[in-house]
């Protein structure tokens, strides 16, 4: 049987009770006073299949959504991931790093409803990788420890043999599509900024009547919408867990780290090299990785160019309600729901522009309350060191690790 086809055949809930973390892997050493122990191994890297494999089951492309919501909730497309996010907007990246490098993987375009629905297309995970993914640097170069890591994690990340994966959301996607959905029905909250007690560039249409729900404050949108982004990577981060215990892989998930260190927000570590703008309090903001994954805010976009970016998303040449011929969609009578489709308000458009260049304009930084771009946890994989845990654990190793050599590095 191929690797990927006894892969496809590990249930489920087995992996779910079985998912622990194996922190100890190949060639790694350990030197506390309670346990001692160096691995007389050698470290040995993911394979090119493992590592693929891993990036699909995180921000892999799964065919076509179902569609069924208010279809003007949707940013643009139907694409459907292996990670559920609000709206269709994909507010997240997945940068890996390994002892070859540091990487980005951008997942491909759906070609059908089930992207992988035979045996055969299954082939596909190791196609996607090798076409997908762009190498942007030498590996991480973070201090292995205080400030950038926290001590508990310093004798085991990024150690060599391992692959970290960091999970990267924007939080100006959601964030803008929310606003402009709220200006558009029946919610049409009056945004109130925390600082001031009053409208957030909002007066005039409150004044006018557009605005006429509830008083909100900006805090509790940014709470709301940016929450769940972080939702989302945790859902890539449960795949990847689950898939590692179904493959024998060790590893574990981490969020003991400063992600400025990570971005490459200080002169001690290049990082990801992401940019950062210092906001009207000084304070550095990481903002997007050029050409790769970019936030809708300056420098990138002008707050207005960002607004327009999410309307275009649904109404221009490339969104969901385009006059473009679709191959692929969820819709029997696609031609008839875009009729019956209310078009996104001018109204909610200008008033969602004023909002967030009140925003913008004062604090230099959008959101307010949060980072533009947020790491909420990382995912490291590597092979486990068996011979530790039979000295030091009464854990019985599962036969996915117990096999995984034999299973996934002999021919």
């Amino acid at each position: 049987m191929r690797k990927l086809d006894k892969l496809w055949e590990y249930p489920l809930l087995e992996a779910i009770t079985h998912r622990r973390s194996f922190r100890f892997g190949l060639g790694m050493d350990m030197n506390f006073d309670a346990m001692q122990y160096r691995s007389e191994k050698k470290p040995v890297p993911l394979t090119e299949l493992e590592t693929a494999i891993l990036c699909a089951v995180a921000a892999g492309t799964t065919g076509i959504v179902t569609g069924d919501n208010i279809p003007l909730c949707v940013h643009g497309g139907y694409e459907g991931r292996t990670a559920p996010t609000p709206c269709n907007l994909w507010a997240y990246a997945l940068f890996f790093t390994n002892d070859e490098g540091t990487f980005f993987y951008r997942p491909p375009k759906p070609t059908k409803i089930w992207e992988i629905d035979s045996p055969e297309d299954r082939d596909k995970i190791l196609d996607w990788y090798k076409k997908n993914t762009v190498k942007i640097g030498d590996p991480l170069d973070i201090s292995k420890g205080p400030p950038a890591l926290l001590s508990s994690n310093k004798w085991n990340i990024l150690r060599s043999g391992s692959t970290t994966f960091i999970l990267v959301a924007d939080n100006t996607r959601e964030l803008i599509n929310g606003i402009l959905f709220t200006n558009s029905f029946e919610d049409r909250y009056k945004y109130i900024d925390d600082e001031t007690g009053k409208p957030a560039g909002c007066d005039k249409w409150i004044k006018n009547g557009w605005l006429n729900g509830p008083e909100a404050p900006l805090s509790l949108i940014e709470n709301m919408l940016c929450i769940s982004n972080a939702v989302s990577v945790a859902a890539m981060m449960q795949n990847m867990l689950l898939t590692m215990a179904a493959m024998g892989l060790g590893g574990l998930p981490y969020a003991g780290f400063a992600s400025i260190f990570i971005f490459g927000g200080t002169p001690l570590a290049k990082g990801l090299g992401f940019r950062f703008i210092t906001d009207k309090k000084g304070m550095p903001n990481p903002v997007g990785k050029a050409g790769l994954f970019e936030a809708l805010c300056p420098p990138y976009k002008s707050m207005d160019e960002a607004v327009d970016v999410i309307v275009a998303g649904k109404w221009g040449s490339e969104g969901m309600f385009s006059e473009k011929e679709r191959e692929i969609g969820p819709y029997k009578e696609y031609a008839e729901i875009k009729k019956k489709t209310l078009k996104t308000p001018p109204e909610a458009i200008e008033c969602t522009k004023d909002i967030l260049n009140y925003i913008y304009d004062k604090y230099g930084r959008f959101p307010v309350h949060f980072d533009t771009m947020t790491i909420p946890v990382a995912v490291q994989a590597h092979h486990v060191e068996e011979e530790f845990y039979k000295k030091y654990t009464n854990f019985p190793l599962t036969k996915a690790i117990k096999n995984h050599m034999k299973d996934w590095h002999e021919e």
